[in-house]
């Protein structure tokens, strides 16, 4: 694996859970809507920890497993410190994300004793495809009913576009676990998805080909409302 881009944000800034979350959530979140828009069936069709592969479609991927979330406790335990050991090809990606995560001091992320808790799947995943610079998309396995893993699956290929209630369910789905500074990255996500945006006071209108949304925002920046155009 190629070493990965430890601070692709501000490198004076204070790395916290909050700005990673408001740096990756959005963009990650629609790759992985992205994926499963790519593939409808269910999907992986199959996959091989032990070998680090899964098919999607006709395709054979590469696959990194970051770690395993206890739905229970919401407990997360990454790959490396699994009691179940696992190839070292296959664990990188959380190795890396260990020694970044020591080195921007996120002690939440419980980097010592190798779990961290409480959390959740899709903030792990999407945290690690932003910050590892590579093709990933995230990707949530279902191991059995109380364990889930966290994977990342090396996708380099286009994959669709969303339409505009896919973009809306993008921003439900990443708002929930935002802090109140969700303006910012709010917009720069739907600019990235080629809207074209106007302000009046606590309103933005967001305009492209195939519809136009309405974002009301509160005081502080959070989004009170989210309407699509029929």
């Amino acid at each position: 694996m190629e070493k990965m881009d430890y601070f692709r944000m501000d490198a004076t800034a204070k790395v916290t859970m909050d700005s990673l979350k408001e740096l990756y959530l959005l963009p990650q979140i629609s790759r992985y809507q992205r994926l499963q828009t790519a593939y409808p069936c269910e999907s992986p069709v199959e996959y091989n920890l032990y070998e680090g592969v899964a098919r999607y479609g006709d395709t054979r991927r590469r696959i990194q497993l970051i770690g395993t979330y206890a739905t229970g406790s919401r407990s997360f335990c990454w790959a490396w410190a699994s009691p179940n050991p696992l190839p070292e090809t296959v664990i990188q990606a959380s190795l890396q994300l260990v020694a970044w995560a020591e080195a921007a001091k996120i002690e939440s992320w419980g980097v010592i004793k190798g779990v961290c808790e409480p959390v959740e799947p899709v903030v792990v995943s999407s945290i690690a495809a932003g910050v590892l610079n590579h093709d990933y998309v995230f990707d949530v396995w279902e191991f059995t009913e109380t364990l889930h893993g966290c994977v990342l699956v090396e996708h380099s290929d286009d994959l669709p576009k969303l339409g505009l209630h896919a973009v809306c369910r993008v921003l439900q789905t990443a708002l929930r676990r935002l802090s109140a500074r969700q303006k910012t990255p709010v917009l720069e996500y739907l600019r990235q998805e080629g809207f074209k945006l106007r302000e009046e006071g606590s309103f933005c209108y967001g305009s492209r080909a195939d519809g136009e949304l309405t974002l009301t925002f509160d005081e502080r920046g959070g989004v009170r409302q989210i309407t699509p155009s029929h």
